[in-house]
């Protein structure tokens, strides 16, 4: 399925709305770096497939190893039974050494020169969908280090967020969403080597 005019919506509710608190309609204005729970759940090794098969959980990325190799793919799906997640990927500048909570305490702005567009993202709306990819590819084609987020707000309608990735306007403003999923610890780096 093909989602036209989504990659623009997408890419500015990934990389702007979600670095940005006050975007999501959240009154807690706490840095983005405080409080991060470590809760994906990786690997250290490196994976040996050249396809790797992550879910998203509340609020967590699993099956995403520590390290892969270079032309890795990935397939995505929404393990939860109640919140739709995404699959942002972003890959972060060679001469980057800050770590990924120095990196996410910076403004927005600063942030956004730093990840630049997404690599690629994965929309899984519906809870226990399958994720479509909207915005490049889901690869790690280089080495270097990467970042996987979900930006989607905790509570956020699934049918509002569906309805923004088909017809590829920016979703409508949810009162009752929350934060972004990964100020909640949806948030992973990684390595490819």
């Amino acid at each position: 399925m093909h989602f036209p005019r989504r990659a623009r919506a997408l890419t500015a509710l990934a990389v702007l709305a979600p670095l940005s608190l006050a975007a999501c309609g959240s009154k807690d204005h706490t840095p983005l770096a405080s409080g991060l729970p470590s809760t994906s759940t990786t690997s250290s090794t490196v994976a040996a497939s050249t396809e790797v098969a992550v879910t998203g959980i509340d609020y967590a990325f699993e099956g995403l190893p520590a390290t892969l190799k270079a032309g890795t793919t990935f397939t995505f799906t929404n393990g939860s039974d109640k919140e739709s997640h995404e699959m942002v990927l972003f890959k972060l500048p060679a001469d980057e050494k800050r770590s990924l909570a120095e990196l996410l305490a910076l403004p927005p702005d600063e942030v956004n020169k730093v990840t630049g567009a997404p690599v690629g993202v994965a929309v899984a709306a519906a809870p226990g969908s399958d994720g479509v990819v909207v915005e490049g590819k889901l690869e790690a084609a280089d080495p270097g280090r990467y970042i996987a987020l979900c930006g989607l707000p905790t509570g956020g309608d699934p049918k509002v967020i569906e309805e923004a990735a088909t017809s590829g306007k920016p979703p409508a403003e949810d009162p009752n969403a929350g934060p972004p999923h990964f100020t909640k610890g949806m948030v992973q780096e990684f390595t490819v080597e």
